[in-house]
């Protein structure tokens, strides 16, 4: 716990690469392994301090929030600027089937438009289909 205490100090700044520069914060409600939830609300509140966008891969644990037995665990979630869930791991639905959130997303877009148009040839360059025994339907398990 000291050094998750460290890393979340309000007395550390956070750190870019110059002034100005986009940071982004990455947090994790539910690790995959152990379940393990970042301080949520801390990250949010240091991030945004900073002027950082704060993103929750929120894959297993982000259901916590529908109980009220583990909704601690996601305390700070709402501060978040964007949200990734994964529908396969408790909906028994089909493996692609994930969510994306974004609070704001006019900024989100504004952040991933290209500056300038992709020269034609990228456009029109053809897409080569995957060979091997990996190919197919199951191919991206």
């Amino acid at each position: 716990m000291r050094n998750r205490q460290a890393v979340l100090s309000p007395r550390r700044p956070c750190q870019a690469s110059a002034p100005g520069t986009p940071a982004i914060v990455c947090t994790q409600a539910g690790n995959v392994n152990t379940g393990a939830c970042d301080d949520l609300r801390t990250a949010c509140d240091l991030t945004h301090v900073h002027g950082g966008w704060v993103h929750v891969d929120g894959a297993f644990g982000l259901w916590a929030a529908a109980s009220p037995a583990t909704r601690h665990l996601v305390d700070g979630v709402e501060l978040a600027d964007s949200w990734a869930c994964d529908g396969h791991k408790w909906l028994n639905v089909p493996y692609d089937c994930g969510y994306a959130f974004c609070s704001r997303p006019a900024v989100h877009a504004d952040a991933l438009h290209l500056a300038r148009p992709a020269p034609a040839h990228a456009l029109s360059l053809p897409m080569r289909p995957r060979r091997g025994p990996r190919a197919g339907p199951r191919s991206r398990r």
